[in-house]
């Protein structure tokens, strides 16, 4: 494991997604198991949230 976390400066007002993707050594994936609807479409392994 390299890192468990990551800071970014903040981004302003508005609407954002986050998602986590998990690589091996070997370049094996894994996404979280995290699903968001937004306007009636699903998106897997995203999380929304809103900095007003």
């Amino acid at each position: 494991m390299t890192g468990t976390a990551y800071t970014v400066d903040k981004p302003g007002k508005g609407r954002f997604f986050w998602r986590v993707l998990v690589l091996d050594s070997k370049g094996f994936g894994q996404t979280s198991f995290d699903t968001d609807h937004v306007e009636g479409v699903r998106y897997n392994g995203a999380k929304e949230f809103v900095l007003k």
